[in-house]
């Protein structure tokens, strides 16, 4: 016979599993879709991750964009105006930041500033 903790694990990584891919998924959703109370679940989610069945990791989509007007990473001011997408991956250990990598397109912020030929051209 399995223990309610272990019924309730079952159901938080089979619903995790369903909606992996398909963006954020809050505890709260795991809790009211899966009828598993809230504060069970978060301990439940912790001892999964503690023992390695579940990695953090957070993602975010952000835009940088302003008028060049002063220096910027060794760079004296340009006066160009910059519009930059990037993407934040965060990695979470314990509950805190274990690493944080920004990516963006380098060569488009440096053809924004005129500092080299735009792409393809």
């Amino acid at each position: 016979m399995l223990t309610q903790k272990t019924r309730y694990s079952m159901l938080a990584l089979v619903k995790l599993a369903r909606e992996f891919g398909k963006g954020t998924l809050m505890i709260n959703e795991i809790a009211e879709s899966e009828k598993i109370p809230k504060r069970f679940l978060e301990t439940i989610l912790l001892d999964l991750k503690k023992n390695g069945y579940l990695a953090s990791k957070l993602g975010k989509h952000w835009n940088f964009s302003g008028v060049h007007t002063g220096v910027f990473f060794g760079i004296p001011a340009t006066g160009k105006t910059v519009s930059i997408d990037g993407v934040t991956l965060v990695r979470m250990s314990n509950g805190k930041i274990a690493e944080e990598r920004d990516f963006f397109d380098n060569l488009d912020f440096m053809a924004q500033l005129g500092l080299m030929p735009a792409p393809g051209k």
